[in-house]
């Protein structure tokens, strides 16, 4: 890790992570943050080598991968 990312609040050059979590009010959520530092709630996604592949196998089965609302 570079000296620009030791300290505390930064996020890692060049990575996208999912989160996945549980609570009692939304049960289980997704999100995706990108290298940009947006990031938004899904479904179900994907990320990495073939991702086109694999977000086109989840749409196919009942629009998997479209973004939610997460401000319902």
């Amino acid at each position: 890790m570079s000296c620009i990312n030791c300290d505390a609040g930064k996020r890692p050059f060049g990575v996208s992570i999912l989160y996945i979590g549980w609570d009692k009010h939304h049960g289980f959520q997704l999100y995706q943050s990108d290298p940009s530092g947006n990031y938004g709630g899904w479904k179900a996604t994907c990320i990495g080598n073939n991702s086109a592949v694999s977000l086109a196998l989840l749409s196919a089965f009942d629009n998997f991968a479209v973004k939610t609302d997460m401000h319902k």
